[in-house]
């Protein structure tokens, strides 16, 4: 890389795809609700509520990551906020691929694909300027044309 990148943080995913998870999560929540009331007069026990309450509690979850979710790049390292949180220093990495399809941003969400000695990682931006240093990572140019 010739110049440095930019210390930047974003959000991981953009708001179309908050929007989609959202209409999920109250979707699965209104048949659950109306299913749970139609189970309630069958004689069910237990077992069966709670079998039926956790892969719903679980989309939750994960749902809350996705409107949270951020992308933090930095001169040293690419952070991504998660269930788990991701960190590769960019020094560690022997591989870049970026994943980007112009126009579509909004519901295919640009990735960064690193492979390093330990393993492959994904970091997704919503960020045009996030975006812009992944693309001078990925192919060492800077100030594209803009998306």
């Amino acid at each position: 890389m010739s110049e440095p990148l930019l210390s930047l943080t974003g959000p991981s995913f953009p708001k179309a795809i908050k929007c989609i998870a959202t209409l999920f999560i109250i979707t699965l929540f209104w048949f659950s609700v109306t299913s749970l009331l139609h189970l309630r007069q069958l004689d069910y026990t237990w077992k069966v509520y709670l079998g039926l309450t956790i892969p719903i509690l679980i989309c939750a979850y994960g749902y809350g990551f996705i409107l949270r979710s951020t992308t933090t790049i930095a001169n040293e390292k690419i952070i991504q906020s998660w269930i788990f949180n991701k960190e590769v220093l960019l020094k560690d990495i022997t591989q870049v691929k970026l994943i980007h399809v112009r126009f579509l941003n909004w519901i295919i969400v640009p990735r960064l694909i690193l492979r390093t000695h330990r393993g492959v990682y994904v970091f997704q931006t919503a960020d045009v300027r996030i975006l812009e240093n992944f693309r001078q990572l990925a192919y060492g140019i800077k100030n594209t044309e803009s998306t």
